[in-house]
């Protein structure tokens, strides 16, 4: 419901009539809408990768991304084994449900495919939310 409301109506409206395969990014939009974290490593560490033709995501890759943050966060050290390693594992998930990982070892990045009426909705509310799309 919270992931749902910070969808513009134009999205919503396209979330229900359009093809299955047009929901699935739209729902991601509304993760990265919602959850900064997994925005921030789509933008920050998938996006860098593909552009580099690296579309294998290591584990150091995660890791690395965590340690720069936590400067910023530093709630994140206080975080418990356990707590960090869902967390890791709920922000890789919602990627491959999204289609932007693979479900495979290891996993490998690829640019979500949008729609043009998607795109058309996402640069609407704002073109820099195209990016953690891994779209130029």
């Amino acid at each position: 419901r919270l992931r749902l409301q910070t969808l513009t109506e134009e999205q919503l409206q396209l979330l229900v009539s359009e093809p299955s395969e047009s929901r699935i990014p739209l729902s991601l939009l509304a993760v990265f809408k919602r959850y900064e974290f997994i925005r921030q490593f789509s933008e920050q560490v998938l996006l860098p990768k593909i552009t580099i033709f690296d579309d294998e995501l290591r584990p150091s890759d995660y890791s690395s991304f965590v340690e720069e943050l936590e400067d910023a966060h530093p709630e994140l050290l206080e975080l418990s084994d356990s707590s960090a390693k869902k967390i890791r594992q709920v922000t890789l998930r919602i990627l491959t449900e999204g289609e932007i990982l693979t479900n495979s070892s290891p996993s490998r990045i690829s640019p979500a495919i949008l729609s043009e009426n998607v795109k058309r909705v996402i640069s609407r509310d704002d073109p820099a939310l195209l990016r953690p799309f891994l779209q130029p």
